[in-house]
């Protein structure tokens, strides 16, 4: 793989601390630029001292202080929540060489294509999403590649993430944001619809509703546990910027009326039809999911 000097904005995220390992381990140059000071040494630490070509700059992204960085490296990497990530490509762009790449750690890709090809319309450009917590063991696990096109850019992400052991899964942008809209959106929203319930005024503690509980709402507990050791703006952007979440909001709402309605009406074989209709869903993946749910319910 060819070393280059690759820019990080948004270095010091969760996702720019991981993307920045990775590329490190790989013998490339990078200048971080965050408004949090980065630790420098644990990230040179966690790449076993193999290279120590890392360079911390703490600025504003915008800052005009930074604007020759922007005509300098092989590549920018845009580690930032979807609004800042926009702002830099409208303030930013015109700094830009033609053949630096662009690659973006956006959950939503369709918008940062259609602005990317708006301010730089020459440059190569990829997008990649890990499906994964970095604070979770990466090998094994997915990461959405997303392009319109082959790209320099493309085949550098394609190359370093295969290189680590991580499963690629290829798309455009709006096939992207589509698909995570059911992967990640709907998830999401059902884990905050649940912690919204459980606000509400109820003489039950957490502690004793987690005594008392079955398997599911147990690990349901878990994943709303979970949510809390990212920042909101993960939450909002996935929320906010995809196109397709509305959809499934109001997916959601509309499936939760039918029950109303079912239950209204006490018409228990539409409620049977409904059961009956998640092994229609799960088709072929059924009984390997019960498999699952079952490993995960007897280890605890």
């Amino acid at each position: 793989m060819k070393h280059e000097t690759i820019i990080v904005l948004g270095g010091n995220g969760l996702i720019g601390q991981f993307l920045s390992s990775l590329l490190m381990k790989s013998g490339h140059h990078l200048v971080i630029i965050d408004k949090e000071p980065c630790e420098g040494d644990s990230l040179r630490a966690a790449c076993g001292n193999l290279y120590s070509n890392l360079e911390i700059i703490v600025s504003d992204v915008l800052s005009d202080d930074i604007n020759d960085l922007y005509s300098s490296g092989d590549a920018i990497i845009f580690a930032l929540p979807e609004s800042s990530c926009l702002d830099v490509l409208a303030s930013k762009a015109h700094l830009m060489k033609d053949e630096v790449k662009i690659i973006n750690t956006c959950s939503i890709q369709s918008s940062f294509f259609k602005h990317g090809k708006t301010f730089l319309p020459n440059n190569p450009m990829v997008g990649i999403n890990f499906m994964f917590s970095p604070t979770l063991p990466y090998q094994g696990r997915a990461v959405a590649i997303v392009k319109e096109e082959e790209s320099e850019a493309y085949t550098m992400m394609k190359t370093l993430i295969e290189y680590n052991d991580m499963v690629v899964f290829e798309f455009d942008p709006h096939g992207h944001d589509e698909k995570v809209s059911l992967v990640q959106a709907l998830p999401h929203i059902l884990t905050l619809s649940l912690i919204s319930v459980l606000g509400e005024k109820h003489d039950f503690s957490i502690n004793e509703m987690m005594q008392l509980s079955p398997p599911p709402m147990q690990m349901m507990l878990c994943l709303s546990a979970r949510l809390t050791q990212n920042s909101p703006d993960v939450y909002w952007d996935i929320q906010k910027y995809n196109p397709y979440s509305e959809k499934i909001r109001n997916d959601v709402i509309h499936s939760i009326t039918n029950l109303n309605r079912i239950i209204e009406e006490d018409c228990f074989k539409d409620f049977s039809v409904l059961l009956k209709n998640h092994e229609e869903v799960l088709g072929e993946s059924l009984n390997e999911l019960k498999e699952k749910w079952n490993r995960y319910f007897n280890s605890n």
